[in-house]
């Protein structure tokens, strides 16, 4: 805060121009001194004659204190943008360029920020609905409807205000931005009074059941004065036996024993079938709340889901319902009694219940999947957001689609309504099997290193699943024996040492009409790169493309070459090459194969891992450079032997970061792909299998 005039006002920073503008305005008029900053008075010709030295010394007087009434409500941080300004109009001009800009990027600046505007449950409403505006009112060159205003403002409020925006949007019209801010402000004022319990920042997870209890508690109690008014005055105690308790001078109406068995048989009753997260609210004080959350579920049942009108997800903690799942950042779910469990993913859940004598499926999306939760949710807020109706009746609880068809129905029980999903008794993959089919059947060590050593990203199983015996990798994997193990030595540098191998001829031509593959693997990362050739001939061009491509990408040079004895690496051109370029040239002697061991057993995995996949898909064979590439790709991503003291895949060793798994498919898979031509009619299908 700066003093200018006596008058205090905020220095201008990056965040305050609009603000600051009014109030350093405000000051320059009351000090005669706005006409010198607006240029509406410019500086007098100088002539020469004493009178007018007098009117340019006074007006460079005057213009000198409103720049320095400018420069004295700036920021220190923000001087140096302006330090070569000479009169208070150059330097108003200069601050409007900066803080006003109104170019195309500016426009979208602030209309971005409009639309991602949004208020968490412990923000002023006040607050907010003043930035709003003040957004709205820097778009005002954008003529932004009111319907779309209305909208933008009532989806910037919180989840918790989600009954107040259906109701509104229930309406035949919608209000308009001003009457809409005012209802807003009425009804935060109004729950601020209420003084109901919230949960700031959080999902809830709330059963709610009718107050019966609460009503029977307070007719006993009308009924026990009165019964005690009577007495009372007849002055009257009763002489018979109590029917409930045999004790003598009460009625078993008004019998405490019978009371208090009542309440707790009313507490204890909390199977799965009747427990509530019940909201008691007593009519002598509204600060009183009792909460009884799914944390106190006793006989929980893994495939049953509750309808919850106080959830604001859907949740389910039974794993094998997720047909597809991700890992998600730390995501808390508040429970009604101070008690927060973690979710720790998201995904898709896929059911089917029993709708009369039809079975229909459901399908549940952005559902949180939480391990420590008892009971699975559906909300009832999220379903009628995707434009089902729920329609609540005194036996069960329908879900209705937009055709007005039934696609759901839970009984009723004990206030509660309950659905059970139809799950196929079937034995459940675990997820450590969907892995190794998704990584070309790689090894269960390799595997779980992957995700314990936390080398690529994704990637989630049970730390305790093991793999079961897989048929596929016996057929294709079964070998005599295997070479000896490679040598402790590795290069420390990238490029330092290249292994290459040949591998062919196939028997079956490729799709892309190719016999052979090549292989470069760099000795310092073990990072493979694979070419597909026609003939052996072709070596040295897929060496060159290579060479060239890595060469640019790592910004180093291939040192040392290492191959066998094969004709396809021996010439004089290709040896010329080597030289020429400064790349030694190692061979191993002829059949001796374990020489080359690192590039011979690169190739021997490769052809093995291809062989599962296409065993696993079904392809044929004629799409073996396919199944090469797809295991190259793997293979990158994968734990090597030549690596473990660094637990890093060979990716992230050359590369510098670590790899995401998040895409990976199961190779063989079906998909859509889109079609692109552009002579498609306008009903013709957009995508084909």
């Amino acid at each position: 805060m700066i003093m200018a005039s006596n008058i205090a006002i905020e220095r201008l920073s990056k965040d305050n121009y609009d603000s600051w503008k009014l109030q350093i305005e405000a000051i320059l008029v009351k000090n005669d001194h706005w006409n010198f900053v607006t240029g509406a008075e410019p500086k007098p010709e100088v002539t020469g004659d004493a009178d007018n030295a007098t009117a340019v010394a006074k007006w460079i007087s005057d213009d000198q204190k409103a720049k320095a009434d400018i420069i004295l409500s700036i920021h220190p941080s923000e001087l140096s943008q302006i330090k070569n300004c000479k009169t208070s109009h150059e330097l108003w001009t200069k601050l409007q360029n900066i803080y006003e800009s109104k170019g195309p990027a500016r426009k979208a600046t602030l209309l971005k920020q409009l639309l991602f505007t949004k208020i968490s449950d412990s923000k002023n409403m006040n607050e907010h609905i003043n930035e709003f505006f003040m957004l709205v009112d820097k778009l005002k060159e954008i003529e932004i409807a009111n319907d779309l205003l209305t909208i933008l403002l009532l989806y910037s409020i919180p989840e918790s205000y989600e009954n107040f925006r259906i109701a509104i949007e229930s309406r035949d019209e919608l209000p308009s931005p001003e009457t809409l801010k005012i209802k807003l402000i009425e009804e935060a004022n109004a729950r601020k009074n209420k003084e109901f319990p919230t949960f700031h920042d959080s999902q809830r997870a709330l059963y709610t059941e009718k107050k019966k209890y609460e009503r029977y508690k307070q007719t006993e109690s009308r009924q026990h004065d009165a019964d005690g008014k009577r007495n009372k005055n007849s002055n009257h105690k009763f002489k018979l036996k109590c029917n409930y308790c045999g004790i003598f001078g009460h009625k078993a109406s008004i019998c405490r024993k019978k009371q208090e068995n009542k309440n707790l048989m009313l507490n204890n009753n909390k199977s799965f079938k009747n427990n509530s997260a019940l909201i008691a609210e007593t009519n002598e004080t509204k600060q009183k709340v009792i909460f009884n959350t799914v944390l106190s579920c006793v006989d929980s049942q893994r495939n049953i889901f509750c309808l919850d009108s106080g959830a604001t997800s859907h949740m389910c903690f039974n794993e094998h319902l997720f047909t597809e799942i991700n890992p998600i950042d730390d995501t808390y779910v508040k429970l009604a009694v101070d008690k927060t469990l973690k979710a720790i993913a998201k995904g898709t859940v896929t059911f089917d219940v029993l709708v009369g004598n039809q079975t229909k499926g459901i399908t549940l999306q952005n559902v949180l999947y939480i391990p420590e939760l008892k009971n699975n949710l559906i909300s009832i807020s999220k379903v009628t957001a995707n434009n089902f109706t729920v329609k609540f009746q005194r036996n069960h609880a329908s879900v209705i689609n937009c055709k007005n068809e039934t696609v759901l129905i839970a009984k009723r029980e004990k206030g509660l309504y309950y659905v059970t999903a139809i799950v196929e008794s079937v034995s459940i993959v675990k997820e450590i099997e969907q892995w190794h089919q998704k990584f070309g059947h790689l090894n269960e060590k390799d595997l779980k290193k992957l995700q314990a050593q936390n080398m690529v990203y994704g990637m989630n199983f049970k730390p305790n699943d093991t793999l079961t015996d897989c048929k596929v990798c016996i057929q294709g994997k079964q070998t005599a024996t295997p070479f000896s193990k490679e040598p402790k030595n590795r290069s420390s540098q990238l490029l330092s040492v290249i292994h290459s191998d040949l591998c062919g001829p196939m028997r079956i031509e490729s799709i892309g009409r190719s016999f052979y593959f090549a292989t470069f693997i760099d000795d310092c990362s073990r990072f493979v790169h694979v070419y597909f050739l026609r003939s052996k001939d072709e070596v040295k061009s897929a060496f060159l493309e290579f060479k060239a491509y890595i060469e640019n990408k790592l910004n180093c040079k291939i040192k040392t070459l290492r191959t066998d004895q094969g004709l396809e690496y021996v010439g004089p051109n290709f040896y010329h090459y080597l030289v020429k370029n400064g790349i030694k040239r190692e061979r191993t002697c002829a059949y001796t194969p374990q020489m080359n061991g690192i590039a011979e057993r690169e190739n021997r995995t490769l052809v093995n891992m291809a062989r599962c996949l296409l065993l696993q898909s079904g392809l044929p064979m004629k799409f073996w450079a396919e199944a090469i590439n797809c295991a190259v790709y793997i293979r990158n991503r994968c734990p090597t032997r030549g690596l473990q003291d660094e637990n890093q895949t060979p990716f992230q060793k050359l590369f510098g970061k670590k790899p995401t798994v998040k895409h990976f498919q199961t190779f063989g898979q079906k998909a859509f792909a889109l079609n692109e031509q552009p002579q498609k009619g306008k009903f013709d299908a957009r995508s084909t299998e």
